[in-house]
C-alpha cells in the first residue's frame, strides 16, 4: 500500500481540500488501531468500504462531503495498485515535487 505521503500528494491533485484535512481522511482510513489488530488485512474491517465512508463522513467537520468520498476514493484505488505500480507512482510523486 502507498505510504500517508502519497496518499496524501495525489488526494492533493484531484480535490479541494487542504492539506490537514487530506491527512485527516488518511489518517482514518488507515487507522492505527485497525492496523494494529489486523495488520495488512485491515482493509476488510474498516476503512476501505462504503460503510466506513459513511462513517468518516459523519464524523468529519469538512463540510463538502463530495471532497471527502473523492479522498476516500483515491486512497482505496491506490491501494488496489499493484506493488510495481505503487513503485511507480512514488518515482512520479517525487518527480512532481522537484
Amino acid at each position: 500500500m502507498p505510504d500517508r505521503k502519497t496518499h496524501n500528494a495525489i488526494a492533493k491533485l484531484f480535490t479541494n481540500l487542504s492539506d490537514k484535512d487530506i491527512d485527516w481522511i488518511n489518517k482514518t482510513i488507515d487507522s492505527k488501531i485497525t492496523l494494529a489488530m489486523h495488520g495488512p488485512n485491515h482493509r476488510k474491517y474498516w476503512g476501505h468500504d462504503i460503510s466506513s465512508l459513511a462513517l468518516i463522513m459523519g464524523m468529519s467537520k469538512i463540510k463538502d462531503k463530495r471532497e471527502i468520498a473523492k479522498a476516500w476514493y483515491i486512497h482505496t484505488q491506490l491501494d488496489k495498485m499493484s506493488k510495481k505500480d505503487q513503485k511507480k507512482l512514488k518515482i512520479l510523486m517525487n518527480l512532481l515535487d522537484r
